[in-house]
């Protein structure tokens, strides 16, 4: 394997785990991202974390949207099948599961005390899991499994 990442990393580019190995990191993101998205986690919570006359909790937040779900649709595509075996490219149908996956978190909070469904959120959302998409072509040119 060519070692232009560090061994950690390079277990997302092997195929050393099985898929449903994949789903199970997915289904425990998942419920990682629901945890996140409870009354503990409110704005005013973690503000308490952030030295004053800083507005650093909403890039903190903005930061860990875009992270949870870019690592979501990691797990997600390398949970899917084959290309061959499906309507859409894996990328594509991640990043559309990934979304949902915000969507739903989104409805969630609506209903947690101290939370708020937020489009602005729903959106920073989809863009960690578009983040994907670049990702996987430039890892497509150092490891071509991955070209597609």
């Amino acid at each position: 394997m060519n070692r232009l990442f560090s061994p950690s990393f390079e277990i997302l580019l092997s195929n050393r785990w099985s898929k449903p190995t994949w789903g199970i990191l997915a289904i425990l993101w998942m419920a990682v991202i629901f945890i996140l998205s409870g009354p503990w986690f409110t704005s005013q919570k973690t503000a308490e974390f952030v030295p004053e006359g800083y507005d650093f909790n909403s890039l903190v937040r903005t930061g860990a949207h875009l992270l949870l779900y870019f690592v979501l649709a990691i797990f997600i595509v390398k949970t899917l099948p084959d290309p061959l075996k499906l309507p859409l490219s894996p990328l594509v149908l991640a990043i559309l599961l990934s979304c949902l996956c915000g969507v739903t978190d989104e409805i969630h909070q609506h209903f947690v005390p101290g939370r708020h469904f937020r489009i602005q959120d729903m959106f920073t959302d989809s863009v960690g899991a578009l983040l994907i998409w670049p990702f996987m072509k430039v890892i497509g040119r150092f490891y071509p499994p991955y070209r597609k």
